[in-house]
């Protein structure tokens, strides 16, 4: 299993290092990565697995439409390669996905309090995306 962001001592997550009270967006935000990263943690990168694992298959999202299927290979040149991009992938639509979402779900917020909550947003997304890599 990964190690989980929100699962390390004096991450940049805690609300101590972001000098201010959590939004509620950031609350939701912190709660549906939380979320996607133990669904992606159980689904996706456990079936990875098994990948070099005669006669099994592997079967996951390729996140631009397509699926991966492939399977008794071992994890290393065109196969590492497209596992990365489509991390990468996921990562990308993931971070787009939340900063649309943000500056949506903040248009009403004071300029200050957007502010504060743009930090904290950067603050829950880059040990997010650290942990890919």
């Amino acid at each position: 299993m990964l190690a989980h962001p929100h699962d390390t001592v004096g991450d940049c997550t805690s609300t101590t290092r972001l000098s201010h009270a959590l939004t509620p967006f950031e609350l939701k935000l912190r709660h549906e990565l939380d979320l996607e990263f133990r669904r992606m943690d159980s689904d996706w990168f456990f079936r990875w697995h098994n990948l070099n694992i005669q006669n099994s298959v592997v079967d996951v999202d390729r996140f631009d439409g397509g699926r991966i299927h492939t399977g008794g290979v071992v994890f290393e040149g065109q196969i590492q390669q497209i596992y990365w991009e489509t991390l990468t992938r996921f990562l990308k639509q993931t971070i787009h996905a939340t900063f649309a979402t943000w500056k949506r779900d903040t248009a009403d917020y004071p300029i200050e309090q957007q502010k504060h909550s743009l930090e904290g947003v950067a603050a829950e997304v880059v040990p997010v995306s650290e942990t890919g890599g």
